[in-house]
């Protein structure tokens, strides 16, 4: 050992950096965090608000283009996987971000009807580009982006056809397409600049800010708002989850 203490402090963690065992790492897993909300399209949205990440499993949502009439609908799992509203509820390392809008409609609708599925994939590019999205950390937007800056890894990608022959040339069959090509890779990622550590319990929130495209009229596609809710908003937040050693 040398008499200089700050040397001798930086050989013993040399000495110890081996593997994860450095920061007492038990494992470190890929457990990637979303949150899904649902929304209606048929009312004017344009310039409205709307935040991810701020319900648990069970809550009930009322998402944007709700109204009075509008059914209750509960988070499933399939909407979140946090157990706290806001919060991360472990050490995360968040390496990247990705969005979409999805449509969970099963079948498509009657042309002409409120489920009808005309131009969805012309209303989809436009909710893309004219939406603003602010990725929050304990209350500090860390990143501002357009929606389809964020593309959805590996989501859906493509149109379905099916149903009568009426409703397929009206093009009511087109159902789902995504945001970007379909690889687990392509999202919006952070690792070049160095991904973010947010420790246990840091409040997490994704605002969304719709732009001046959202207008009713312009709205061919639209579920009803007095129905069962069938676009959604998708975020997911990809990282690795840090299990400590005890």
């Amino acid at each position: 050992m040398s008499s200089n203490p700050t040397v001798d402090f930086l050989q013993s963690v040399l000495g110890n950096a081996v593997g994860p065992g450095v920061k007492q790492i038990q494992r470190v897993q890929l457990w990637d965090l979303w949150s899904t909300l649902p929304m209606y399209n048929d009312s004017d949205l344009a310039g409205k608000k709307a935040s991810l990440f701020t319900f648990k499993e069970n809550d009930v949502l009322s998402g944007p283009g709700f109204t009075t009439a509008s059914p209750a609908y509960k988070a499933s799992a399939a909407d979140t996987n946090i157990d706290s509203p806001g919060n991360i509820p472990f050490d995360m390392f968040i390496h990247g971000i990705s969005f979409d809008f999805i449509n969970r409609q099963q079948i498509p609708g009657t042309v002409g009807s409120a489920n009808d599925l005309v131009f969805w994939n012309a209303a989809k590019a436009a909710y893309l580009t004219d939406t603003q999205l602010a990725f929050n950390l304990n209350n500090t937007d860390l990143d501002l982006f357009p929606a389809i800056e964020a593309p959805a890894a590996a989501g859906m990608w493509a149109a379905g056809a099916m149903g009568t022959t009426a409703a397929l040339t009206a093009g009511a069959s087109l159902s789902a397409n995504s945001n970007g090509w379909p690889s687990a890779g392509n999202y919006r990622n952070y690792s070049n600049e160095g991904p973010f550590f947010a420790p246990e319990n840091t409040t997490i929130k994704v605002n969304m800010n719709f732009g001046n495209s959202w207008l009713a009229a312009n709205t061919v596609y639209k579920p009803a708002n007095t129905g069962a809710p069938a676009i959604f908003a998708k975020c997911v937040l990809r990282g690795f989850r840090i299990w400590w050693a005890q």
